[in-house]
């Protein structure tokens, strides 16, 4: 029998309307073996950070909100209120505090669509990450999954329960070897299905949203853009990385080289195939570019200076910099004399502060340009067949819009640049049109 996990995420969790469409999509794949991985209730996540940060107890505003999706007396939700209302109140200031907190809305969610589904014909339980052994490790708020050993926790305490019933879990969190909550970032959910997909032997992941699939633009910007019925791993990934938020890019550093593949299906058609998401393509394309995708609020730095020439561990020094800065670091350039290379507009003033210390000691001086938006170009086929690059920068310039930065990911399926952000539509739309990729 084939093995699925669904990943439902917040954007799809707005009202009881549609918990209803939720039940009804299990019912129609009621013939195989369905393992929920759920986010918490649109805008909870958000709520309970801000509470967190101005020390307020929402817990009866978050109670209503979620009887007003549905109204069940639970008493492991009453628990789990209970819990939470007692963490809001305290004091302490500690990043495990906050990272508990947290998760409360992927905690309450799980029970509440449990209840519902149970309450109409499904049989279902619910479990946290701590029931189902979910281990992480790494930084706070971006913690990776222990595989090896969630595996052999899912082995135990996981797939001996799923023969008939629905399985709900937690997305977005595992626990450490000290027993903290150690979160997966925002939009961790996605990585989290990956985990259970692959920890539980499903065959297929499928990621529900209210769009059809990854599309060849963004349809907001291309009235043409077109559905992708299959694209590969890398340039999910690469999408995700992008800006095109359809999946969270890490997701498919936990399906590689698994037997799993990925689906995005969509809550408004949900008997449509949406975009198949696999190691290698089935067929060869006849297009050289699947999507672009764009990113607004870039901004770039440049250091530069003779200091730099031949003096080795410049780079290093100023991303190690960065990072304890608090500052992503993503595109990068570089020269003998100069590297130029790309954050987020809210880390310039953290990157500016950082720089002023080290300026005249590792090199002369530097300049950030603000006001920028990342333009990338993916496809499979860009790596094989010459003229991707030729193509694409004819048709911006053609527009008279001028390129900053260029960098091309080792693989050569992607190239990335920056532009004005006020003519990131303009430069979307005319690549798409000169590789022809409307529908």
């Amino acid at each position: 029998m084939t093995r699925a996990v669904l990943k439902i995420g917040g954007g799809i969790l707005r009202s009881r309307e549609d918990l209803e469409t939720l039940a009804q999509i299990l019912k129609m794949n009621s013939k195989r073996e369905n393992v929920l991985v759920v986010s918490a209730l649109q805008g909870v996540t958000d709520a309970l950070l801000k509470a967190y940060e101005a020390g307020a107890d929402i817990t009866e505003e978050l109670r209503q909100k979620h009887q007003s999706y549905f109204d069940v007396k639970n008493a492991a939700l009453e628990r789990g209120f209970s819990e939470l209302s007692e963490l809001l109140r305290g004091k302490e200031r500690t990043i495990e505090r906050k990272e508990r907190i947290s998760s409360f809305g992927e905690r309450l969610s799980s029970i509440l669509v449990s209840e519902y589904l149970n309450s109409h014909g499904i049989t279902s339980v619910s479990m946290n990450a701590e029931d189902c052994g979910i281990v992480a490790d790494g930084r706070f708020e971006n913690a990776n999954c222990v595989m090896g050993k969630t595996k052999e926790n899912f082995n135990s305490k996981v797939i001996p329960k799923i023969k008939g019933r629905t399985i709900v879990i937690t997305g977005y969190y595992g626990i450490d070897s000290k027993g903290n909550v150690n979160t997966f970032g925002r939009g961790g959910s996605d990585y989290s299905a990956a985990v259970v997909a692959v920890a539980g032997e499903a065959q297929v992941l499928e990621i529900w949203k209210d769009v059809e699939g990854f599309m060849s633009a963004d349809p907001r910007v291309v009235k043409d853009a077109r559905k992708l019925d299959e694209i590969t791993f890398e340039e999910a990934e690469e999408l995700g990385y992008l800006g095109a938020k359809i999946l969270h890019p890490r997701t498919m550093d936990v399906l590689q080289g698994s037997p799993v593949f990925a689906q995005i299906k969509s809550v408004l058609a949900p008997k449509k195939e949406g975009t198949r998401i696999v190691e290698k393509l089935g067929k060869e394309r006849t297009n050289l570019i699947s999507s672009i995708a764009s990113k607004k609020g870039v901004a770039i730095a440049t250091i530069k200076g003779g200091k730099m020439v031949d003096e080795p561990g410049v780079a290093a020094d100023i991303f190690v910099m960065a990072t304890k800065a608090g500052v992503s670091v993503d595109t990068i350039a570089t020269s003998q004399s100069s590297i130029s290379f790309t954050v987020d507009e809210k880390d310039v003033d953290k990157l500016e502060a950082m720089l002023k210390k080290v300026e005249n000691k590792l090199f002369d001086v530097f300049e950030i340009k603000r006001g920028l938006a990342m333009i990338g170009v993916v496809g499979e086929e860009m790596a094989r067949k010459p003229g991707s690059a030729a193509g694409i920068f004819t048709a911006v310039a053609g527009k008279g819009i001028n390129v900053e930065l260029i960098s091309q990911a080792a693989s050569g399926i992607n190239i990335t640049f920056m532009i004005n952000a006020e003519r990131a539509e303009d430069c979307v739309r005319a690549i798409h049109e000169e590789f022809r990729l409307g529908g």
